[in-house]
């Protein structure tokens, strides 16, 4: 990808933009740990926090998704006004996924102009013996692009016996969704073994609906929520499988994303070209456990 292309992971989307927030963003550094430690000040993961037994405000526990940085920074300012560089303690945090965490992290990187953005996929870390649905940051360094795991705080590193740094995630510890769809197409990966395993989810058409999302992240649509479907996804989502017809069609959207150093002119004409991939307005999402379909347009 040439410099230029690049360079427009710098420009925010609709989700990443900070709007009047974007203010509190001065001091949070700009070096990969810091941005990761401002991430991590502000955001606690559901499941991170019932291991420390930080228990959930009781309004957070009505909180709908936040689907863009301005709502979550809102909840964050409500909770605790201070500068966001300034220590809070967990209970004044924003809870939230890894999607949310990585969010946060591409606005801080493109707000101060380094090229960044989500990557959909599997984490061979988090599970013993699975690899887990998860969403990272990749951001642009020194010429290369670098995955940012900013939900890994020193003591789950711990926790998990993380062997790395998690500001630059080695490519073999986190698969982005074209090579995880590549290897259980191949027979290397059972698809059993790659999903959600809190929740039972696993198999071929969780990594098909992954490859989907990732597309959308890479061509600057949307930075969607974990659970929300759309087009032949939603398909793939409510039979639990992806149809023998459509291997070929996945397969050819996993090799367009099975690395880093993706070709954004045709990522971008087969995202356009494709109406069983395209996202418009609406999505299907599983945020409750039951579907709902969400229009898209006009969220803060």
């Amino acid at each position: 990808m040439t410099v230029s292309r690049v360079q427009e992971f710098a420009r925010h989307t609709a989700a990443s933009y900070p709007g009047d927030h974007g203010r509190l963003y001065a001091g949070c550094g700009l070096d990969p740990r810091q941005v990761a430690a401002t991430v991590q000040n502000l955001l606690l993961h559901p499941v991170a926090a019932n291991k420390r037994k930080v228990p959930l405000p009781d309004e957070v526990k009505d909180d709908p998704p936040a689907r863009t940085v301005r709502r979550l920074l809102s909840r964050l300012l409500v909770r605790d006004g201070r500068p966001l560089s300034r220590p809070r303690e967990p209970t004044a945090r924003c809870f939230g996924t890894c999607r949310d965490h990585a969010l946060l992290a591409c606005s801080l990187f493109r707000e101060q102009c380094v090229p960044a953005r989500l990557r959909v996929g599997f984490a061979t870390y988090l599970e013993p013996d699975f690899l887990e649905d998860h969403w990272v940051c990749e951001y642009w360094r020194a010429g290369s692009w670098r995955l940012l795991d900013a939900e890994i705080d020193l003591p789950s590193a711990a926790g998990l016996g993380i062997d790395f740094d998690p500001t630059d995630v080695p490519a073999d510890r986190f698969l982005r969704s074209g090579e995880a769809w590549r290897r259980v197409a191949a027979g290397e990966l059972p698809a059993a073994r790659l999903g959600v395993s809190s929740s039972g989810i696993a198999g071929a058409w969780f990594a098909a609906g992954s490859v989907f999302r990732d597309m959308a992240v890479l061509t600057g649509r949307e930075e969607l929520l974990p659970w929300d479907y759309w087009g032949q996804a939603s398909n793939f989502c409510a039979n639990g499988k992806v149809p023998d017809t459509w291997l070929p069609a996945i397969d050819e959207l996993a090799a367009l994303t099975i690395s880093a150093d993706v070709d954004l002119d045709i990522l971008l004409r087969v995202y356009a070209d494709r109406d069983w991939l395209y996202l418009e307005d609406r999505v299907t999402s599983y945020a409750g456990g039951a579907p709902e379909t969400v229009d898209l347009r006009g969220l803060d």
